[in-house]
């Protein structure tokens, strides 16, 4: 009943046109108060509580750090270098759905493999994945496991050299991915 209760109240606040933000908010507080049998009191403790933790405050200082790269003309130029590489897409999952195409041919003329290729690119996307300071991984594996980040990026760091050396093998020796399927008759 409670979660119904909330959907609803979410779905009638954003149809009469509050934000989503603030939709989202007073739908959780009404349900809440509505169906727990904490006080007010408890709740507004518990939500200080959990606002020390680091994996919360990451998302104001990735904004606080994009109005410091707006106003000091860095986010400007790196979306200049992007727009040089790839034109007017932006974002990773673009640039990827973009260049994969333009490098198949170029590959396939090359003489490539396309299943090394796909290899190549993904093994590049896990290890962009893991790698500081921005790999979203290492934030997600630090929530989950309750370590701080310094712990869980030394954590990480055997496992990033183990996919650099992977990384370099597979690209210089494409007889290592392309095996499996050759076995399998692909």
């Amino acid at each position: 009943m409670a979660v119904l209760c909330l959907f609803l109240l979410l779905f009638v606040f954003m149809f009469l046109g509050v934000p989503v933000a603030i939709s989202l908010g007073l739908s959780g507080a009404v349900s809440i108060l509505m169906f727990s049998q904490d006080s007010v009191s408890s709740l507004a403790i518990k939500l200080f509580e959990t606002s020390d933790a680091y994996t919360f405050l990451a998302i104001p200082f990735f904004l606080l750090s994009g109005a410091f790269m707006t106003t000091g003309g860095v986010a400007q130029r790196l979306i200049d270098f992007a727009n040089a590489c790839v034109g007017h897409i932006r974002g990773g999952l673009a640039i990827v759905l973009i260049l994969a195409p333009i490098f198949f041919p170029i590959a396939m003329k090359l003489g490539i493999d396309p299943i090394h290729l796909g290899i190549v690119m993904v093994v590049n996307m896990e290890i962009g994945l893991v790698h500081p300071p921005v790999g979203l991984n290492l934030f997600v594996t630090s929530a989950v496991t309750g370590l701080t980040l310094g712990q869980t990026i030394r954590a990480a760091m055997p496992w990033l050299m183990i996919l650099l050396v992977f990384l370099i093998m597979v690209t210089y020796l494409p007889f290592i991915s392309l095996a499996l399927p050759h076995w399998l008759g692909m």
